[in-house]
């Protein structure tokens, strides 16, 4: 069968009534900050509060992680072991980081962004399909960035 090339667009012309072929293009928000005019209108303080929970959690956990590294670093400073075990172990605790820190950046920043900059009401245009594009990163530049962390 034949792939019909503007479906999306069509779907959203249909479905939601948005001409995504439209000059300029609509600012279309995909998650629901701001009520219709059939619900009143105003924010949707609902969506806004789950929102800044989910960062929130987030944001503790990366609290969480970066306090229990500076704990591992001291505890690996303090203790009596030899030259070549605390190089392993520094070494160790590196890859950790890296392991923690790419996902993070590829995965979890633009996530929060897609999520996060809509509530702005300002239109970003392609800024959600290179966010999109970061994420599929992620299975490649991680064990790139392992790879050069241990060349050294």
């Amino acid at each position: 069968p034949e792939i019909y090339e503007n479906y999306f667009a069509d779907a959203m012309m249909h479905e939601y009534g948005l001409d995504l072929t439209a000059d300029p293009q609509p600012n279309f928000i995909p998650f629901p900050y701001v009520h219709g005019a059939a619900f009143g209108g105003g924010p949707n303080w609902h969506a806004i509060i789950a929102t800044m929970n989910c960062g929130g959690f987030a944001a503790l956990l990366f609290t969480f992680n970066a306090t229990c590294s500076i704990i591992i670093v001291r505890k690996i400073e303090k203790s009596n072991i030899s030259e070549a075990s605390h190089r392993l172990h520094l070494a160790l605790l590196r890859a950790l980081i890296i392991q923690f820190s790419v996902p993070v950046v590829l995965c979890v920043i633009p996530f929060f962004l897609l999520i996060g900059l809509p509530i702005t009401g300002l239109s970003f245009n392609l800024t959600g399909n290179v966010l999109g594009l970061m994420v599929s990163f992620f299975p490649v530049v991680d064990p790139i960035c392992m790879i050069l962390a241990y060349s050294k």
